[in-house]
């Protein structure tokens, strides 16, 4: 069922990063698999490229998506996303992973009973944001600067690679703290204060 239709205002809710730790994963599997990378506290969003290939990175960011179900979302994840529910907001899931993870990831967010109405699973998720979309929360630079051009609001957990963003966009430390902006967000539409 569409959101038009349920006339619901729609969120865009990242996975890596935003409702697991994907970093401490592909950091034990870079490691595991000889790449040492520095710690995820010096990362930037392309730190990987003085230690990888652009296809080994990929093969092995693959194969942590492939093993989502051994991973678990973190505390506050389904709550977040109930709260998110009881404001009505229509949840799509969006995140960059090979279609062959689907199966894998769908299982994940209902065995760990995160609450979404839709999953796109994209190898550009950027081109989904559009201007029904309400609110994007994810950690990447790239989809700030998309949602900041599209007038969306954006914001996200807060981490090596996006905090100089702060300047821009409120990111914050945890899921509750993220979820008491979103409903400020909706109560007083703190639009003006992000953009550009």
């Amino acid at each position: 069922m569409e959101a038009q239709a349920l006339n619901k205002e729609i969120v865009f809710i990242d996975i890596d990063n935003t409702l697991w730790n994907f970093a401490g994963a592909l950091y034990q599997k870079l490691i595991k698999n000889k790449y040492f990378v520095p710690a995820i506290e010096f990362w930037d969003w392309h730190f990987y490229k003085n230690y990888i290939s652009d296809k080994e990175f990929k093969r092995i960011v693959n194969e942590i998506h492939l093993e989502q179900e051994k991973y678990e979302p973190f505390e506050y994840s389904m709550l977040f996303l109930k709260e998110l529910r009881k404001m009505g907001f229509y949840i799509t899931i969006v995140t960059d992973r090979i279609n062959d993870s689907r199966y894998t990831t769908e299982r994940w967010l209902v065995k760990n009973h995160l609450d979404f109405d839709k999953l796109i699973i994209a190898q550009n998720k950027k081109e989904f944001i559009n201007n029904r979309v309400f609110l994007v929360v994810d950690d990447s630079p790239v989809m700030l600067s998309v949602a900041l051009r599209k007038k969306v609001l954006y914001t996200g957990l807060e981490y090596s690679w996006n905090k100089t963003l702060k300047q821009y966009v409120p990111l914050w430390n945890n899921l509750k703290s993220l979820k008491e902006y979103v409903e400020l967000a909706i109560s007083g539409n703190p639009k003006k204060e992000v953009y550009l």
